[in-house]
């Protein structure tokens, strides 16, 4: 049989393409047949759900009409000119009114007594009659398919896309050679390649589409996992690493749990392996994925080497500064982030370059190419669903391949750990340190904010602290239902907490202001810290007790359990308040989640649920994820079956070409 090779013919041997419209195509990076038959709709429309206006009334549907009156052309003040046609609905008699701007042929096409299908927005015009403004318009009498694929390519119609892969599918041989085995696509219920192309197109019933679909998603998923699995390479390190732990404990003043013990262990079993550790640490909020990350870095520099420790922000750098200096001492840490002055820079830069062992701890700014490292050992990346891939992988280029360490305190659910993070071996931290009691969590509206406000000021009067978290720095619209940190902090000062020292914190203040306010909370010489989402991570201050959350809908599960992780540090009970007015079905359902669990992982399976993987996680920090693809992600039988065939790759060399390079025998 002789083998065909799609993406070896050139797009330009299709019937009724000519040089324009390879122009075009080839702007969106389509060349050959091949390529425009993998060139896949984004959605489709239903033209035969036809509705009749005394049932439906708003939102996108499809009517049937005939013409009463051509068209009529008018100008509005601007010059601009638009058209109406007068129709009458087929089924029903009502008259809808059809207005088009800057299109004359259509209107000037439907002629009186024809009959069309519109598709589009229906409203009461100010005629009182039925209106829609620029609808999509289809002659009656023609065949529509019942799913029209939807194209959306720059410069090129969809009717002409259509009509184009129609002529491309005459290229298709009886039979193509598929790339998944047949019992595989048996297995997990999947079409063969040559009914998924087919059909993906121009399906003639909704399973057939949904089918197709299925084996697309499959093939993206896997896609995405065999690339995930060529970044883990085992390599040799010249960085053998001892544990110094007996010695680290004795700088402690608690034990660590059990789970954190099993990470360590594991971690410094991988360290001083000959070989190079990349591994992800996951634990719920203060569950102690610092203090494990601190003994590792204490091994480090105790075996001579450096350290860094990237995190999202300037607050968590000062906070992680803070803490590791305590426990380990100044002389082997050191902070560098945006705002590092010159004098420090070039002192912490001098360090580096002779090879002295040293923690770096700081912002994304590590990863700038005027800072260099000579014996980089470690790279710690905390809160890794902050920062993109290469951001991480930016950082670990500055050492010869050094231990790596991501740590997130935003639980992910096993299988989509593998699939997002397949390139590291997996940790979890599942227990909280002893003495921790459960952060009760309260739901209410602003009208009950004073009692609120009440329950702060007894903690206060017991010694306590409290935070108090605003969604917006300043809001200039005073009829804005978001709180503002400026405007709030004096608010209350003035109406309700006069007595009490009251400070704010937000992004926006400079680096040393935002330094000295956490130092002053830290110690107790604040009592309620009024503040933006900055203090989401990082800030651990056991003696704060209550906290307060403003505009809670506008947040999602796991930055409020985030939050609500800033109390419940210490040994007493502690509060959290979510003050809503506005509740969705969506945001509703989520703050009585939050008001249920304190269990982080659970809030996250639920949150991926709400929100979809593309918003939870936010989609950069993992690459460009299509839309297939995080669709995808919320199929766990689809991920499962896309493992599954990984492995069997993985284990057996079969070579898999994906739907996208496809070759064919005739």
């Amino acid at each position: 049989m002789k083998e065909i090779k799609l993406f070896n013919i050139p797009i330009s041997q299709i019937k009724g393409i000519g040089k324009k419209t390879e122009y075009c195509f080839q702007k969106i990076g389509i060349n050959s047949v091949g390529s425009l038959l993998t060139f896949f709709p984004v959605s489709y429309e239903n033209w035969m759900d036809v509705k009749k206006l005394d049932e439906h009334l708003g939102g996108n549907c499809v009517i049937k009409v005939e013409i009463l009156e051509e068209y009529s052309s008018f100008e509005s003040r601007n010059g601009k000119k638009f058209y109406k046609v007068k129709s009458i609905e087929v089924e029903s008699n009502n008259i809808v009114e059809l207005t088009f701007f800057n299109n004359s042929f259509t209107p000037a096409s439907m002629k009186k007594g024809q009959k069309f299908l519109l598709m589009g927005d229906v409203k009461i015009g100010y005629s009182g009659n039925y209106e829609m403004v620029c609808p999509k318009v289809r002659n009656a009498s023609q065949y529509i398919s019942k799913f029209e694929p939807i194209y959306q390519a720059k410069d090129l119609p969809d009717s002409k896309i259509r009509r184009l892969v129609s002529e491309a599918m005459k290229f298709l041989p009886e039979k193509l050679n598929d790339t998944i085995p047949e019992r595989f696509l048996e297995k997990y219920g999947l079409p063969s390649l040559d009914f998924t192309i087919r059909n993906i197109h121009f399906p003639s019933s909704k399973q057939d589409l949904e089918k197709s679909r299925k084996r697309i998603k499959f093939e993206e998923l896997l896609s995405w996992i065999l690339s995930v699995k060529k970044i883990k390479n085992t390599y040799d390190s010249k960085f053998v690493i001892q544990s110094f732990f007996d010695e680290f404990e004795k700088k402690l003043n608690f034990k660590l749990t059990r789970s954190q013990m099993t990470s360590l262990k594991t971690c410094e079993q991988d360290m001083s392996s000959g070989k190079t550790m990349i591994r992800l640490l996951q634990g719920d909020v203060g569950s102690g994925k610092t203090i494990v990350a601190m003994a590792l870095a204490y091994n480090v520099i105790k075996s001579g080497f450096q350290v860094a420790i990237m995190v999202p922000t300037e607050v968590l750098a000062i906070q992680h500064y803070e803490s590791f200096s305590k426990i380990l001492g100044s002389k082997f840490v050191c902070m560098l982030t945006g705002s590092t002055n010159k004098r420090d820079s070039n002192f912490i830069r001098e360090k580096l370059s002779m090879g002295m062992p040293l923690i770096v701890i700081g912002t994304h700014s590590l990863t700038s190419d005027s800072w260099e490292f000579k014996n980089l050992a470690f790279v710690v990346t905390d809160e890794q669903h902050r920062f993109g891939v290469n951001q991480r992988l930016k950082l670990t280029l500055k050492g010869e391949n050094p231990h790596s360490l991501v740590m997130s305190a935003t639980p992910i659910p096993r299988s989509l750990a593998m699939i997002l993070y397949g390139d590291m071996d997996l940790c979890v931290i599942n227990e909280m340190p002893k003495g921790r009691k459960k952060v009760k969590t309260i739901v209410i509206e602003s009208s009950k904010r004073k009692s609120a406000f009440n329950l702060i000021k007894k903690q206060i009067l017991k010694g306590n602290q409290a935070y108090i978290v605003c969604p917006k720095v300043r809001d200039d619209d005073e009829n804005s239902t978001e709180v503002d940190v400026e405007r709030y902090k004096d608010k209350i000062m003035k109406n309700y907490f006069s007595d009490f020292r009251v400070d704010i914190l937000h992004g926006q203040m400079r680096p040393y202001e935002k330094e000295q306010t956490i130092q002053n909370f830290a110690s107790g010489n604040i009592d309620i810290l009024v503040s933006t989402t900055v203090i989401e991570v990082g800030i651990d201050v056991p003696n704060a007790t209550v906290i307060l959350i403003e505009n809670a809908e506008k947040f999602g599960l796991a930055s409020l359990h985030q939050m609500r992780g800033r109390v419940g540090r210490g040994s007493q009970e502690s509060y959290c308040i979510l003050i809503c007015d506005k509740k969705s079905e969506s945001s509703a359902g989520r703050l009585e989640t939050m008001e249920k669990s304190n269990d982080g992982f659970f809030l996250a399976q639920k949150d991926l649920d709400i929100r979809g993987p593309g918003d939870f996680f936010g989609i950069q920090q993992h690459g460009k994820l299509s839309e297939g693809l995080v669709e995808s992600l919320k199929n766990p039988a689809l991920i499962s079956q896309s493992l599954e065939f990984a492995d069997f790759i993985s284990e057996t060399g079969f070579k898999f070409r994906p739907i996208k390079s496809f070759k064919s025998n005739n």
